[in-house]
């Protein structure tokens, strides 16, 4: 059995008292939290955009390297010639200004290649953060047996 003593009348008016001069408080305390949280959410806002200011920039002839060619193999490349493509790059305006030729590789892939003309993609390599295209998609290059020869 739970006995609850009975508050007097001066004891529940303070109470009340307390407990609305309380909840005005953290009323006011919400909205103040709220409003600093929406005042700065928008200044993170405002500095994540300027932050993240989008651009791109055209690396120029960038050599095209080839993977996996036998000792045995001449490769030649018939489109592009001069085996170079360019590649543009998007991403954060700062990094892009940073970036040199260097800092990205095109490559293709002439593994199990028989004699003949093949057409093949080109792979680029770079920063993770940054988006890269090439030129070109595909490289048509013909192999050679050296052995033959």
């Amino acid at each position: 059995m739970k006995i609850r003593k009975k508050k007097t009348d001066k004891q529940e008016s303070e109470s009340k008292s307390k407990s609305k001069s309380e909840s005005e408080i953290e009323s006011k305390n919400l909205k103040e939290s709220n409003e600093s949280t929406e005042s700065s959410g928008s200044s993170d806002e405002e500095e994540k955009t300027d932050e993240l200011k989008s651009s791109d920039k055209t690396l120029e002839n960038i050599p095209i390297e080839i993977l996996n060619q036998d000792d045995e193999q001449e490769i030649v490349f018939v489109d592009p010639s001069n085996a170079v493509v360019d590649i543009t790059v998007e991403g954060d305006e700062k990094e892009i200004k940073e970036l040199k030729e260097e800092d990205f590789s095109a490559f293709i892939d002439v593994d199990g290649l028989e004699e003949g003309e093949h057409e093949i993609p080109i792979t680029i390599e770079g920063s993770s953060d940054i988006h890269a295209s090439s030129s070109l998609k595909d490289v048509t290059i013909e192999v050679n047996s050296l052995a033959n020869e």
